[in-house]
């Protein structure tokens, strides 16, 4: 009796004390919600006094008032929001703190109660030892025993209940299966019902043309006949008009030739034929496709009627079974809390495989969409021409590299430029017919003299007069087609206003990578919009490609030109020290090292042409003060002598000067003030990592790793140095990519992690398992990106960009909008979806690897610019409102907001 009632008070002790550490849990995570308002608030203030700063000293215009209207506004809302967040917190404080204390009460009153139930077992003791005899003993034995068996049959029973519902949920399970696998079946059918459907119209297009040409036969026969008539006509005038002797000999002709268009006749008559069978034949073909499509209609429409019964019984069902787990919580209400738990679990892979019947749906709407061409694509890119025009060389110097471009994929004909105006009825010049282009060399607008910069699509091109130019300069081109010779006669150079337009160009020869002792490879160089551009040249062809090898910019601080000491280049050949110059940039700081690129001209006079061409255009770049608007330094975090890591995949920022590495050896934490790499977990123990991400929230670091790409949690303790063993999670063996975020519906840290065309979602919880699964959603492609964005999941898979819900299910939205006719190019050619941006509440800006474009949120085109890269890029980052493109040599640097190409870091080479 005395243990029986020491276990009551002992579990009602736990269940208080788990009750205790949950309100402990939910008011330190109250805790940092607030922390996280008043650090919102106090960098809403930081912006609004620099925004004031900004606009002092400036004169009062309408613009500067609005502003300030708007700052006011801000500020007013900030104070609202602040007072109500600090209500929100004072009651939830309050509530919790009654909670607490409310629970004390009851745990003083059950220790109370528990020291009474202590006197009260003594003095029974006592009685029991002076009054009571061995008889009333054995009785009092033989009563709890009977109650025990009386318990443990309960128990057995609901053991037995416990059995039977997992069997039937079980069962519940396999007929779920069964259906979804038959709706896969019927959507295959339905795809094949679909592929006919465009093999008949194939067809039929055929038919027609057979039909045509038979029709074109049928002419051909009678104006046959009719020759044939009317040389039977004169053949019989003749014969009755009588011919001389002497004209037997064309008689004889006029005969053969009789017989040969008879013959002729016969040909004609006899391929006719021919081809009306083939006619019929196609006919047949027709009439029995036609038949079975029919039957495949009914079929189609027998098997919706199908689909529709079974979604009811799964309805039938789903209830059923919340009804079964209501009876099993009831049950399981006694202790048996382990139970509960696994039958929670059921119901959410039930929830589950609901949400992925209602996606496979979704996948199947997307793919019925039907394809058209691509239209007007509005573009644009900063670069384009050829020509190897010297500065202050005559502009009708010829050139080699001056042939035509190599160039492919007319996409649409613009019959005007937007500029051009067209009338009726009156006559008038001829226009343009600009179509979209890759040019697969190095090119130049001719309108602007920029180089057209991209992979692909860098510009336009009229396909009469070969008129190139970038689309953002069709409508100021010349309306008239072709061009006259007047106006193409302009100096090639540059807009010192804007700093856009081609100033220098030729070729010169660059280091290999292992330095001059290696050898030199010929490029090609020019000097356009203060930059410079290197472009390696095919060996055999003897000219360039598109793809920039390297960037260096004017703009930059440590820009300089200057020749070469022998002690420079000691292993150069003698004879081509005079002809070598050197380009100086930036590189690290620290440690404050600087980029240099050697460059061996065609000879001495060559090299001072060259040494003199930039430093002038240096100085005028000075001298009109052209901004440069760097917006990152390099730093190095270690070098190729560090031994202990070979190669870095991913890295996160933990400080200001700490960093969280992700390496083929294992996780590393690099301390850049103190030049310290720590190793994190075990030492034995080195599996490549391949991403790794912070969560600031739930304090933990979620990374893959291994072999199999599996995705491990590990608690934030474990920078510092303390131990912890990493939990694993099973389900997400080949992870391609994940991403994490906070969802503001439910006040949780969420992880999503990509299987190929499979994302898990989970929420990330604290406990000593430290996730909770909540779904499986299915995506049409392969997935390349993941990202959170307004607690919804943007998910990128070749040639698209799509948003899900991540707790409900609700139908994903498209973020390409296929019936723009300015973005079908981007389905027709499978692209790399890389990276999508959140521009503004109304618009997106999508990555590919080959370009970037804006949408709206309906996924139309929102801007006609789009953003090019100047080499293939490797990786993608965003730090608003900056882009990172990191390419093999360099990292690319875009302000999105303006579409500008704001700054070049060169990369080290190793």
């Amino acid at each position: 009796m005395k243990k029986k009632v020491l276990n009551v008070l002992y579990l009602c002790i736990l269940q208080l004390q788990n009750h205790l550490e949950e309100f402990k849990s939910e008011s330190s995570k109250e805790k940092k919600l607030r922390e996280r308002a008043e650090q919102y608030t106090r960098e809403l203030e930081q912006e609004i006094e620099g925004i004031k700063r900004k606009n002092l000293g400036r004169a009062s215009n309408p613009a500067n008032i609005e502003l300030t209207q708007e700052v006011s506004r801000l500020k007013s809302q900030l104070e609202k929001t602040k007072v109500e967040k600090e209500e929100k917190v004072s009651r939830v404080t309050s509530k919790y703190q009654s909670e607490i204390s409310d629970l004390k009460f009851s745990l003083s009153e059950h220790e109370h109660k528990d020291k009474e139930l202590r006197k009260e077992i003594l003095t029974l003791k006592d009685k029991l030892k002076n009054n009571v005899s061995e008889d009333e003993v054995a009785s009092r034995i033989q009563r709890l025993k009977l109650q025990l068996e009386h318990s443990e049959r309960q128990h057995a029973l609901i053991g037995d209940e416990n059995e039977r519902l997992k069997d039937e949920i079980s069962s519940q399970e396999n007929a779920l299966r069964a259906i979804n696998k038959e709706k896969m079946q019927l959507e295959q059918e339905m795809r094949d019902i679909y592929d006919k459907r465009e093999s008949v119209a194939q067809w039929e297009a055929q038919i027609s043309e057979i039909i045509k040409w038979v029709s074109d036969e049928k002419d051909a026969r009678g104006y046959l006949q009719a020759l044939a008539t009317k040389m039977t006509e004169e053949l019989e005038n003749l014969k009755v008009m009588g011919v001389s002797d002497d004209s037997n000999r064309q008689r004889w002709r006029n005969r053969r030739s009789q017989r040969l268009d008879k013959m002729e006749l016969l040909t004609l008559q006899s391929s006719l034929q021919s081809e009306i069978q083939a006619k019929q034949q196609i006919a047949d073909e027709l009439s029995k496709l036609k038949s079975s499509v029919v039957s495949f209609e009914k079929k189609n429409h027998e098997q919706d009627t199908i689909i529709e019964k079974l979604s009811k019984e799964v309805e039938e069902l789903r209830k059923e079974k919340e009804t079964l787990l209501e009876k099993q919580d009831i049950a399981d209400s006694s202790g048996n809390t382990g139970e509960r738990s696994r039958e929670q679990t059921l119901m959410s892979f039930i929830k589950g495989q609901f949400s992925l019947l209602n996606d496979s749906d979704n996948e199947s709407a997307v793919e019925d969409d039907s394809m058209s061409e691509d239209g007007l694509s509005h573009g644009d890119s900063r670069t384009n021409s050829r020509s190897d025009l010297h500065m202050g060389a005559p502009p009708d110097t010829p050139d080699v590299t001056h042939q035509s471009s190599p160039i492919i994929q007319p996409e649409h004909v613009y019959d005007q430029p937007w500029g051009a105006s067209k009338t009726g009825s009156m006559p008038q010049p001829k226009t343009h017919k600009f179509v979209m282009k890759n040019f697969y060399t190095p090119s130049k607008c001719n309108l602007c003299t920029s180089l057209m910069v991209g992979i692909q699509r860098q510009g336009t091109t009229c396909s009469e007069c070969a008129y190139c130019c970038h689309v953002h300069c069709m409508d100021k081109a010349p309306s008239v087609c072709p061009v006259p010779a007047e106006q193409n006669k302009r100096p090639v150079g540059i807009d010192i206003n804007r700093g856009i337009g081609t100033a220098y160009e030729g070729y010169v020869r660059v280091p290999r990578l292992g330095g001059i002792k290696k050898g030199w490879i010929r490029q090609f160089v020019v000097v356009c919009d203060f930059k410079l551009f290197l472009y390696d040249t095919l060996p055999d062809k003897n000219q360039p490609t598109n793809v920039v090898q390297q960037v260096l910019d004017m703009r930059d601080e440590e820009f300089s030109v200057s020749a070469v000491l022998p002690s420079d280049v000691i292993h150069a050949n003698k004879k081509d020290i005079p002809c070598i110059l050197r380009v100086t940039t930036s590189e690290m700081n620290p440690p404050g090292s600087k980029y240099q690129v050697l460059m061996l001209a065609e000879s001495e006079q060559e090299r001072h042409r060259w040494v003199g061409a930039l430093n002038e255009l240096h100085k005028l770049l000075r001298k009109n003060k052209l901004p440069y608007k760097s917006a990152f330094q390099a730093q190095e975090v270690y070098d190729n002598s560090l031994s202990l890591v070979k190669s870095t995949n991913s890295c996160t920022i933990l400080e200001q000067n700490k960093l969280l590495m992700g390496t083929d050896e294992g996780l590393f934490v690099a301390q850049l003030n103190k030049d310290v790499l720590i190793r994190i977990g075990d030492k034995n123990e080195k599996k490549p990592v391949y991403q790794v991400e912070l969560v600031h929230d739930e304090q933990l670091v979620v990374y893959t790793s291994g072999r199999q790409h599996h995705v491990k949690i590990i608690h934030q303790s474990v920078l510092d140095g303390h131990e912890g063993d990493p939990v694993k999670i099973p389900d997400t063996k080949g992870c391609s990519v994940f991403c994490v975020g906070f969802i503001r519906q439910t006040q949780n840290s969420c992880l999503c992690v990509a299987i190929k065309r499979t994302i898990q979602v989970y929420d990330l919880i604290l406990t000593r398992q430290r996730y909770r699964k909540v779904k499986d959603i299915q995506v049409p492609g392969h997935v390349q990106f993941l990202e959170i964005i307004n607690d919804r999941l943007c998910v990128g898979y070749p040639s698209c960009f799509a948003i899900y819900s991540v707790q409900g299910d609700a139908a994903p939205m498209a973020l390409l909008n296929t019936e723009d006719p300015s973005l079908q190019f981007l389905v027709q050619i499978q692209l790399d979806a890389l990276l999508a941006v959140q521009v503004s509440e109304s618009e997106y800006f999508l990555v590919f690897n080959v370009l970037g474009v804006y949408v709206d949120n309906s996924g139309k085109r929102s801007r006609t610019q789009e953003m090019m890269w100047p080499a293939p890029p490797l990786a993608f980052a965003y730090y608003e409102p900056y882009l990172l493109c990191y390419s093999e040599n360099a990292v690319f640097v875009y302000n999105i907001q303006t579409t500008e190409w704001i700054q070049t870091l060169n990369l080290k080479k190793v």
